[in-house]
């Protein structure tokens, strides 16, 4: 198990380090579909929505949902293992990716309108 917890130590690091990116990269996408009307399109953001949704919402989506399941089972090990710390820096990842998700349906609700 010292491998395994290593790894997803490290993999949880690296997730909590990129979150801040993603949620950068969600939000500035979220803000040029507000900003630039669909009629407009000056950005040119309106005629990308196939990559944005291919190549960003759906990757990340997908990543989202692996990532919890990891995070709850490392989370019930250092459960088990009586690790409050461990514990409460998965919830905390577990927030980020709330968020994340949040503002993925964000979006979606402003190219379903």
């Amino acid at each position: 198990t010292g491998t395994w917890v290593h790894a997803h130590k490290h993999m949880y690091y690296v997730q909590t380090h990129h979150a801040e990116r993603v949620m950068s990269v969600l939000n500035l996408i979220r803000y040029l579909l507000i900003k630039d009307q669909r009629q407009q399109n000056q950005t040119g953001v309106w005629s990308r929505l196939g990559v944005i949704k291919d190549l960003c919402l759906a990757p990340v989506r997908k990543a989202l949902g692996a990532s919890r399941c990891h995070c709850r089972d490392y989370m019930a090990l250092s459960a088990k293992e009586g690790n409050c710390l461990e514990v409460e820096a998965m919830e905390v990842r577990l927030r980020k990716m709330d968020m994340i998700e949040s503002v993925i349906v964000r979006i979606e609700d402003i190219l379903n309108s």
